[in-house]
């Protein structure tokens, strides 16, 4: 059976759970340094993405957003796994 890779994370479905929270930990805490060596007053800072003006402030709190949303979908997903009945 062939495995669906995720292209950003390089993990594929089979990967190990546990590698998948280390790495999804690493990622949080590399964001976190990032922001942070940044400074807040850079946050102000504007760049172009694509067609679209956007500051720094406004990509990490779109990072936590979708962060939030993921977040979301892993609860409601391991409650209706909780849920069913095994075999």
């Amino acid at each position: 059976m062939e495995h669906e890779t995720c292209s950003e994370c390089g993990f594929d479905r089979a990967a190990d759970p546990h590698d998948v929270v280390v790495a999804l930990g690493a990622a949080a805490e590399q964001l976190a340094a990032h922001a942070d060596d940044a400074g807040v007053d850079a946050w102000s800072r504007g760049l172009t993405l694509g067609d679209e003006r956007v500051d720094v402030r406004r990509l990490l709190e779109h990072a936590l957003h979708d962060s939030m949303h993921h977040l979301d979908d892993v609860d409601r997903g391991l409650a209706q796994l909780r849920a069913e009945p095994r075999d």
